[in-house]
């Protein structure tokens, strides 16, 4: 019955989330070809490396990026329940970009990677990033897969456990969060 509004900016994804969609026949996904971010401009992504947010024009595609409080008015939508974000670290920046949407709807829920170097490398430290949320109202709270569980979790314990340092395959470095607010959910 609801809406998914896909913001998907790399064309070689672009046509994957469209084959799913035909494939499946849904009629309730629009794709938007653009990122998400803290301003509205053009950035330039490294479609090679998919662990890589390093905007540089060389070597790279540029996209068109905006922000998410500006773009969903021109979609002229009644309510917003859920969010769902794996920006390879550009999460810090696109929370920026969706304050106003986060303060409006007081229910809505969160899922988003916790990527510790790549929100650095995008121009938002870890801490930033976890105490706007916070700010914002959200609890936060760890989804461990491997176990099947969410954990309610803090900015200390998220940046003790995965450390804003260079990555290294093999090593896990990122965590799926939850964010809550407190009327939400009881863990």
């Amino acid at each position: 019955k609801g809406k998914v509004i896909a913001f998907e900016p790399d064309i070689k994804n672009r046509v994957i989330l469209e084959k799913n969609i035909s494939k499946e026949k849904l009629k309730n996904v629009i794709i938007i070809p653009k990122g998400l971010w803290d301003k509205n401009t053009v950035l330039f992504m490294d479609s090679l490396n998919v662990n890589s947010n390093v905007f540089d024009k060389e070597g790279s595609q540029p996209i068109e990026v905006v922000r998410l409080d500006d773009e969903l008015k021109k979609l002229n939508l009644s309510k917003i329940d859920f969010i769902k974000m794996d920006l390879q670290g550009a999460e810090g920046q696109a929370v920026k970009g969706m304050v106003k949407l986060l303060k409006k709807y007081k229910d809505i829920k969160i899922i988003e990677e916790f990527f510790p170097i790549g929100l650095e490398k995008s121009g938002v430290s870890p801490k930033e990033h976890l105490s706007l949320l916070i700010k914002l109202g959200f609890k936060l709270y760890e989804i461990n897969e491997q176990e099947n569980k969410i954990e309610e979790s803090s900015i200390s314990r998220l940046l003790e456990k995965y450390p804003p340092l260079d990555f290294k395959f093999g090593k896990k470095n990122f965590e799926n969060i939850l964010c809550l607010r407190e009327s939400d959910f009881a863990i």
